[in-house]
């Protein structure tokens, strides 16, 4: 093993809880959230040498892992748009329940489904607000300013209140 297979065994190894939660914000399936992961650790590896120690090692994590979820999003629109125009419209409904990683407490499970719910840079934003990352970190992430980070996360929050109570969970 190489120094830089090394180097980028040890990065993964500390951020791969971060990653993967990243990955769950964007799809409930497990199988899916696993070929998701993988997607992500690839784009990581061959783009290794994009990064120019310009911002913090966890942004370029960050910013790597979104558009790759992002990339994986659109993907799975189009094969999804094509399905569901010979599925019933319930099946919707049915794969989503199904879909739900047995791994994960109830109330894990329901929180993930109301993320899936919202905007893509809005889970993005949930998502490093759940790794307890800093405002500034977000906002250089993200190429918005911290004192927009806190008004979308407070927007968010109202909104996941929201859906929690569309989806019929106790408060």
């Amino acid at each position: 093993m190489t120094p830089d297979d090394e180097r980028f065994t040890a990065i993964v190894a500390e951020h791969k809880d971060m990653l993967y939660r990243i990955c769950c914000a964007y799809t409930q399936d497990p199988d899916a959230r696993n070929d998701l992961f993988q997607e992500v650790l690839i784009r990581l590896w061959s783009g290794a040498d994009s990064f120019r120690r310009e911002a913090r090692l966890t942004t370029w994590l960050y910013r790597v892992a979104v558009n790759a979820c992002l990339t994986w999003v659109r993907g799975e629109r189009r094969r999804t748009r094509r399905f569901v125009h010979t599925a019933p419209e319930e099946f919707e409904t049915v794969a989503a329940e199904a879909s739900a990683a047995p791994e994960m407490d109830e109330e894990l499970r329901r929180l993930y489904a109301c993320i899936a719910r919202l905007r893509p840079l809005d889970r993005l934003l949930v998502s490093l607000y759940l790794e307890e990352s800093p405002a500034g970190d977000i906002a250089a992430a993200l190429g918005i300013s911290e004192g927009n980070v806190r008004v979308k996360l407070h927007r968010i929050k109202e909104e996941l209140k929201t859906i929690w109570k569309e989806e019929g969970y106790e408060s």
